[in-house]
């Protein structure tokens, strides 16, 4: 496996294996438990408050480590003090299941009065928070159409918003009860119709409501839905809604949107066509009339958080301002439905135009600019929409380069929520996976600033973040270039390397990193204890004791052992010489030519480009501070896993950074002119 005169083991580390889609396995179960609780949503009723209402809609919840309390979202998105929430005259304690033989009646009642107070207990018995609802025994009753029937009556708005909440309700139930409603009830054309002809915003918002309840059940709905014109009705108002200030619809109508754009099928592309779409998903030249709609939202948001944020930094507002939460979660919502679109159509070129309309517009400098903000509820769609582009062709990565995404990640990097932090180093070890010139912009980037910040993360951050910051490292080293691992040695890649496997009980991380090593060490070119005896300062970092540890207790036939086992023969054999580098006779200037010595890294700093140049022959450094840093890093090295980087300040500071690292001179990866994309 490792032959002294070519590293097998790079084989199998390709571009295609690094530009994994880790997350597959690595975010299913999250995703899974996001896209359960995000389809389908029951609008309730707290107990003790007749006025208020509330959702069990867990979207204002999905970032488990946002610290974000259910109390604030809550009441973003549902609250209403309308009469037509109102439950005055009526007691929600008393109001119970046994009694619904009662309701029944009075809902077929031909008084009006009768008919609102049944309506509203079968509503409110669907709604309560505590008790689990009767759909069953609603369904069985019988009186679904008649109160689909009630969602005519246009003189009547506070039956029809009643009818329409108690159906919406039903339509969070289980498929068994959406089918009946839908096959047996026409209940899409209902919500439909009511959409459509309803001047009352909080009864469009309920047939909204309904409307994403039942997209979010199946494939099969969601293509009726999409087929009878409803989502290019709420593409044209959503944006009306933003404007007009009412954050509860227009979040609701983005909600729909998702459900509706988002794909669960079941059916395949054929097999002889690979890239032709299933036949159950959407066509993307029906709906891509997205694109500009939600680059209008999130540039309109956007600006208004902004302004917002202008406040509260002046002391005028508090964060938890009703206006600010509620932009907040609505622009959160709307890089969520763009994230869902990537995965149904990005693979699908040329049939579908996805990557090319996206790219089109300012969509992705928008989402960029999220990042800067100091909200985990925008970071972390922002993220996923990234990580997926760079999981993608190089040429996307680079356009995704292009924008100054890596100023965005090195902020991040900095971020006090370790979700965050894990999730910028996966999308960097995708976009270090790239063609050289590619990856190479990484460690470029703010003449080697980003990958310092990586290499601390691998040395001092949560087990977690380590494991993927090292993935980053390992595939930058797999670049096999020696001026790149040269210099990546200078900046401790070793010490981050063995702080990753000390660290790490999975397997997988474990083999990268000694693979990264092999690559390391087969780029020695001398075994004098030099700066360029890669081997030694392994040897040096404490990694040999963790190789030999590795072998312990391990079966012979696992990957891990052997891996460990073949590294440690090939270096450090029992017996015979140890391993030479190939021409270790040569010194540098035979080997790389008379101007060997000025042979340095393109954005190596200008203080170890001058130690550089002062290395002899045997490619030793005279400069006598250099090689005293170099010791005194090594005695150090021992105890560098339980040093804890000192946290100061606020999560971040708004907009642009002011520190110099910001400034990047050189252009890479930047807008040429240095300035963010604006609002």
């Amino acid at each position: 496996m490792f032959g002294p005169e070519k590293r097998e083991f790079q084989q199998g580390m390709d571009q295609h294996s690094l530009r994994r889609n880790r997350e597959q396995d690595r975010l299913s179960l999250r995703k899974r438990k996001r896209e359960e609780s995000l389809q389908r949503k029951r609008r309730q009723i707290m107990s003790g408050n007749n006025t208020k209402t509330m959702s069990t809609d867990n979207s204002s919840n999905y970032q488990n480590e946002s610290n974000i309390t259910p109390d604030t979202t809550d009441r973003n998105i549902n609250h209403s003090s309308s009469q037509l929430a109102s439950t005055d005259g009526i007691n929600i304690q008393s109001i119970v299941a046994q009694q619904l033989s009662s309701y029944i009646e009075e809902l077929k009642s031909s008084k009006q009065e009768r008919r609102i107070h049944g309506t509203m207990c079968i509503r409110i018995l669907l709604s309560k928070a505590d008790n689990e609802p009767p759909y069953e025994q609603i369904i069985a009753s019988g009186v679904v159409p008649l109160l689909l029937q009630f969602f005519r009556y246009d003189q009547n708005q506070k039956l029809q918003f009643e009818a329409a909440w108690a159906v919406t309700n039903l339509c969070s139930s289980s498929r068994k009860v959406i089918d009946y409603l839908c096959k047996q009830c026409n209940t899409i054309q209902a919500f439909e119709h009511l959409l459509k002809t309803t001047k009352h915003f909080e009864i469009m918002e309920q047939a909204v409501w309904g409307l994403g309840n039942i997209a979010g059940e199946s494939q099969e709905y969601r293509n009726v839905i999409l087929r009878n014109g409803i989502f290019h009705f709420l593409l044209k108002n959503v944006e009306k809604f933003l404007k007009m200030k009412n954050y509860s619809l227009c979040r609701n109508a983005v909600w729909c949107l998702s459900n509706l754009l988002r794909y669960d099928g079941v059916a395949t592309s054929s097999k002889t066509q690979p890239k032709l779409p299933p036949p159950d998903l959407c066509p993307w030249l029906q709906i891509k009339a997205m694109v500009p709609t939600f680059t209008n939202l999130l540039n309109e948001i956007g600006g208004k958080i902004q302004k917002l944020k202008i406040q509260i930094n002046a002391g005028l507002l508090q964060p938890t301002d009703p206006e600010y939460q509620q932009c907040l979660q609505c622009c959160s919502d709307c890089l969520w439905t763009i994230h869902y679109t990537q995965e149904p159509y990005i693979d699908f070129e040329p049939a579908s135009t996805y990557l090319a309309d996206i790219f089109s517009t300012n969509l992705i400098q928008l989402i960029i600019l999220f990042m800067h903000m100091d909200s985990v509820l925008l970071l972390s769609p922002s993220l996923r929409i990234i990580g997926t582009f760079v999981s993608g062709a190089d040429e996307i990565t680079q356009k995704i380069l292009d924008r100054g995404y890596l100023k965005a990640a090195m902020k991040n990097l900095s971020c006090k929520v370790r979700m965050i932090r894990k999730e910028v180093c996966w999308t960097l070890s995708n976009i270090a996976g790239c063609e050289y010139d590619i990856a190479i912009q990484i460690i470029k980037y703010e003449n080697g600033q980003l990958l310092q910040e990586l290499i601390s993360a691998c040395l001092y951050d949560d087990d977690q973040v380590k494991k993927e910051a090292g993935w980053v490292l390992a595939n930058l080293i797999s670049l096999s270039d020696a001026e790149i691992i040269h210099f990546m040695v200078q900046k401790r890649v070793i010490d981050a390397l063995r702080a990753v496997m000390k660290t790490s009980s999975v397997k997988k991380p474990l083999i990268t990193c000694m693979e990264a090593f092999d690559v390391i060490m087969s780029h020695s070119r001398a075994r004098d204890k030099g700066p360029y005896d890669y081997i030694s300062k392994v040897e040096q970092a404490g990694c040999v004791e963790i190789f030999d540890i590795l072998q312990a207790g391990v079966d012979d036939n696992d990957k891990v052992f052997t891996t460990s086992y073949e590294l440690c023969c090939k270096y450090w054999p029992d017996d015979g010489e140890p391993w030479q580098p190939p021409q270790m006779e040569l010194n540098i200037e035979d080997a790389m030519g008379a101007d060997a010595t000025d042979v340095t890294l393109e954005c190596m700093p200008h203080a170890e480009v001058e130690n550089a140049q002062q290395m002899n022959g045997n490619g030793n450094v005279q400069n006598g501070n250099h090689a005293e840093n170099d010791n005194n890093g090594d005695e150090e090295d021992d105890d560098d896993d339980d040093i804890q980087p000192s946290m100061n300040g606020n999560q971040f500071a708004f907009g642009v950074s002011t520190s110099n690292n910001e400034n990047n001179e050189n252009g890479n990866n930047n807008n040429s002119n240095g300035q963010p994309f604006q609002f």
